[in-house]
């Protein structure tokens, strides 16, 4: 009996495997009306989008740890700032009420 194996990936640590039987006669069947290189070729390119998902994956997640690296270095630099940058913001908001007051007992 000759087997088939196609691999599944579910997670960055494993992968599940689907095992699929076939006696001879019965891929002989198969074979009329899958040509055996239209299942390979369906196999190598379920392979090489397999391949693209892994280096993705692997990119996407080099990148997040790169974004949480930065992430914790500006926040306590932001942390630092936002005192002084809250207090300009009251200063200018109190100077603006000011000037329209003023603007507004001058005649025109």
């Amino acid at each position: 009996m000759e087997k088939l194996k196609v691999h599944i990936p579910i997670s960055k640590t494993g992968e599940a495997q689907l095992i699929i039987e076939f006696t001879q006669s019965e891929y002989t069947c198969l074979d009329w009306v899958t040509p055996s290189e239209t299942l390979e070729s369906v196999i190598n390119s379920q392979s090489k989008v397999i391949e693209t998902l892994k280096q993705s994956n692997s990119d996407i997640s080099t990148f997040n740890q790169f974004s949480a690296a930065k992430y914790q270095e500006l926040s306590s630099q932001f942390n630092k700032v936002m005192p002084a940058i809250k207090s300009l913001s009251k200063d200018l908001s109190y100077i603006h009420r000011t000037l329209i007051k003023l603007k507004s007992s001058f005649p025109h």
